[in-house]
């Protein structure tokens, strides 16, 4: 059988003596009579593609053999989408759940991603510069997988400024203030 990331029922007709028997090896199937069909029940994936085998049994022997397999979860997903650091910037660390290749980019000079590929969930970390700005500034970390897209918005608080409104001073020779 196989069967997408969502599972499902299947009815599958089991031929011989009606008291046979299952030795399944997956905890995410389960098998229950239907007559003398076997009614196989698989559970949602919530990740990486999955394979698991049924053995059908008579009088404690094994005939044969169901094959099982599940696609991946579709997930494509961030734990933060929405980022608001300090002047100071500094490491921020985000989950992506994703059980297909995937990459990362950014066009901020300013935020380095430490991964840029994979191909299942990871823990990404974003190392943002110190904002020498007197603006507050704003990047896009994006995540591309099968076509689909997500986007981790970086907001940077701007730099404390301080500005003199008089640039010189003369002072005579009594000093002054």
């Amino acid at each position: 059988i196989g069967c997408s990331d969502e599972g499902g029922e299947f009815e599958i007709p089991v031929e011989g003596r009606p008291d046979w028997s299952t030795d399944n090896t997956a905890d995410w199937i389960s098998v229950r009579k239907s007559g003398w069909d076997a009614l196989v029940i698989v559970d949602r994936n919530p990740g990486m593609a999955r394979h698991g085998k049924i053995g059908f049994k008579l009088d404690g022997r094994t005939y044969d053999y169901l094959e099982v397999r599940q696609e991946s979860s579709d997930e494509f997903s961030v734990d933060n989408s929405d980022i608001s650091i300090g002047y100071k910037g500094g490491l921020v660390v985000i989950s992506l759940t994703c059980f297909e290749e995937w990459t990362a980019d950014t066009e901020a000079e300013w935020i380095c991603v430490d991964k840029q590929i994979g191909n299942k969930p990871a823990q990404i970390a974003l190392d943002i510069d110190r904002n020498p700005h007197k603006e507050e500034r704003q990047g896009v970390v994006s995540f591309h997988s099968n076509g689909k897209s997500l986007t981790v918005n970086v907001k940077q608080a701007q730099s404390p400024v301080v500005e003199v409104e008089q640039n010189e001073v003369e002072f005579d020779g009594d000093g002054g203030q």
